[in-house]
C-alpha cells in the first residue's frame, strides 16, 4: 500500500454515521470506515511483537527490556486495538436557524443565542435531505430555515 493509500484510508477515512431521533433532540455516533481486517493486522503485529519481547528477553536475559521494553508496553498496548466510536448529541430548545446546503446534502440546526448542547451538523444520504427535515422541524418550537451556497457558511 502507498502512503497515499494508508493517508487516505487510515488518517482521513470516511466516517459512518447513525442518528437516532428523539423528542428532546437526536443522539448520533460517528465512526471511522476502517475495515476490521485492517484492525486484526495490527493486532497481529502487536501479538508478534509481544512474541519477539518475551523471546528476547527469554534469550538475552532481563536486560533486553533496557532496549526492547518500550516495543512490549507498545505491543501490549495495541493487542486490544479496536474501531473506536463517538456518541454525541444535539438538544432541541426554542429558536433555531437551520442551514441547509444542498448540493452536499447537509444541514445544520443552530440554537439562537448560540450553544454547543443545541448545535449539530448533520449528514444526509442523497435525496434524503427533504425527508429528514420533514421528520425534524416538527420538533423544534422556533426555527427559520436558510439556504446556504458552500460550506464555509454551514
Amino acid at each position: 500500500m502507498s502512503l497515499s493509500g494508508f493517508v487516505r484510508y487510515l488518517w482521513i477515512s470516511d466516517k459512518h454515521y447513525h442518528y437516532q431521533l428523539t423528542p428532546i433532540g437526536i443522539r448520533y455516533t460517528i465512526q471511522d470506515a476502517i475495515p476490521e481486517t485492517a484492525y486484526q493486522v495490527v493486532r497481529a503485529f502487536a501479538w508478534v511483537g509481544v512474541f519477539v519481547c518475551i523471546l528476547a528477553v527469554g534469550v538475552l536475559g532481563p536486560l533486553a527490556l533496557v532496549g526492547a521494553g518500550g516495543m512490549a508496553f507498545l505491543a501490549f498496548g495495541m493487542t486490544n486495538f479496536s474501531s473506536e466510536i463517538r456518541e454525541d448529541e444535539t438538544y432541541f430548545s426554542d429558536n433555531y436557524e437551520v442551514r441547509v446546503l444542498r448540493s452536499s446534502n447537509v444541514f445544520s440546526i443552530e440554537s439562537e443565542p448560540f450553544s454547543l448542547i443545541h448545535y449539530g451538523q448533520f449528514f444526509c444520504e442523497k435525496g434524503k435531505l427533504d425527508e429528514t427535515l420533514n421528520r425534524i422541524l416538527p420538533y423544534l418550537k422556533n426555527y427559520t430555515i436558510k439556504e446556504i451556497k458552500s460550506y464555509r457558511d454551514l
